[in-house]
């Protein structure tokens, strides 16, 4: 298999049983942490388990998230992930510009934030949140 610029790879991806499992647990994690945080629906999307992808623009900055991105419409959320860059031009791994926009967001959240209890799947954690901030 090729196209203008010469051969392509081929790569075929199955996840582990301990990789379904994992990822169960994780969804389970994220949609225990949206519902803390006021969502009132979350829809999980049914992709192929084999896909693999970067998900970007779905929170960009300046529309959903502030330039400290943080939420909009919902204080204290930040998202620190490829959601919340403006495009995705193909291209390069967008591994290094996301891992440096979370140590950014992280930074940014360390400045701002006090410590609050946050329950999540029964255990009791400590989150910090902003007590200058209010409900946008």
């Amino acid at each position: 298999m090729g196209d203008t610029h010469g051969p392509v790879p081929s790569i075929t991806y199955s996840p582990t049983k301990n990789t379904i499992k994992k990822k169960k647990q994780l969804i389970k994690l994220a949609a225990d942490i949206l519902l803390y945080s006021g969502a009132k629906t979350i829809i999980q999307s049914k992709w192929p388990p084999g896909m693999m992808i970067h998900i970007m623009s779905t929170m960009k900055i300046g529309f959903v998230v502030d330039q400290n991105c943080e939420a909009i419409q919902v204080n204290p959320l930040f998202i620190a992930d490829n959601s919340v860059l403006p495009n995705g031009l193909g291209g390069t791994n967008p591994t290094l510009t996301t891992q440096g926009l979370a140590t950014r967001t992280a930074e940014k959240i360390q400045k701002t934030a006090v410590y609050v209890p946050l329950f999540i799947m029964g255990k009791q954690d400590t989150i910090r949140t902003n007590p200058h901030n209010s409900v946008k």
